[in-house]
């Protein structure tokens, strides 16, 4: 560590290769949760999170390769490519550099089958059909291979555009992906209120990040962030949202935000709707 801390010397839950929880004063915060930006779902970009996070705590098996940064593999795990290459970045604005072939992977099947991008319909517009209800197609659907498959996202039998996810399709999607990859994993849903400050503090100090259902804007705005910290003092809460990465060279993770813990309301940003929280076994 760069610099002055005060507090609680950094260590480890006791295990081998167990998480890293740093205290610095009234700040804890996992640090060895990693920092995805979004690929094709805000919630299954979360959810690729906590997959590289217990990746590298013994559940090796999640993510082929390093997990720590955001490789191909990673992206394959969030949203699988197929035989096809696509680019997309922090805000949802992707490329088709190879067309996928339906059936083949995540994303040609559901998130741009045809390769229509249709998250930018009107409200109440009906989604663009792909693999998940097209059974006329004589085309079969790839079988589930990545975390965004296993949450139904941009499903549009599910009546979701390109990159959308049900929270109730959340935590089933999380523990299901975890059974496919030999693990087993336990979620529980809780909407605010049930979740309590309390709560999501007993679930950072056991080493368990929590994905968190929020209106980012103030203004209805849905987005699932990533949960990693805490300050006692000021009741605020450490998260990354999906549209920044650490850069690993500099000694301050650039990624982490910071917000009050609070609800949603009118004009509070980052306001929570639910939680999904996960134990691994």
């Amino acid at each position: 560590l760069d610099g002055e801390f005060y507090g609680l010397f950094p260590t480890g839950n006791g295990v081998q290769g167990g998480d890293f929880i740093l205290h610095l004063g009234d700040e804890v915060i996992l640090e060895d949760v990693p920092s995805y930006e979004w690929w094709y779902g805000c919630t299954a970009t979360a959810a690729g999170m906590l997959l590289g996070y217990y990746d590298g705590q013994g559940y090796g098996d999640l993510i082929e390769g390093d997990a720590s940064t955001q490789t191909d593999e990673v992206n394959e795990a969030i949203a699988s490519s197929g035989d096809g290459v696509y680019e997309c970045n922090r805000y949802g604005h992707q490329a088709i550099l190879v067309e996928g072939t339906p059936g083949t992977g995540h994303i040609p099947d559901y998130a741009l089958y045809d390769g229509y991008d249709d998250s930018e319909l009107p409200d109440g517009a009906d989604p663009y059909p792909d693999l998940s209800e097209i059974y006329w197609a004589g085309v079969d659907p790839h079988e589930n291979d990545s975390i965004a498959d296993f949450m139904m996202t941009s499903w549009s039998s599910e009546r979701l555009t390109m990159g959308g996810t049900w929270t109730y399709n959340e935590g089933p999607g999380v523990e299901a992906y975890f059974a496919y990859k030999g693990y087993q994993a336990f979620s529980e849903h809780l909407t605010f209120g049930q979740f309590t400050w309390f709560a999501l503090m007993d679930e950072i100090n056991q080493g368990r990040p929590v994905l968190l259902n929020v209106d980012w804007s103030g203004e209805g705005d849905a987005h699932t962030i990533m949960a990693i910290g805490y300050d006692s003092v000021n009741m605020q809460y450490a998260f990354y949202d999906t549209w920044a990465v650490d850069d690993p060279v500099t000694p301050v993770d650039e990624a982490i935000r910071w917000t009050d813990f609070h609800g949603v309301g009118d004009g509070y940003s980052w306001g929570i709707y639910d939680a999904v929280m996960v134990d691994v076994a």
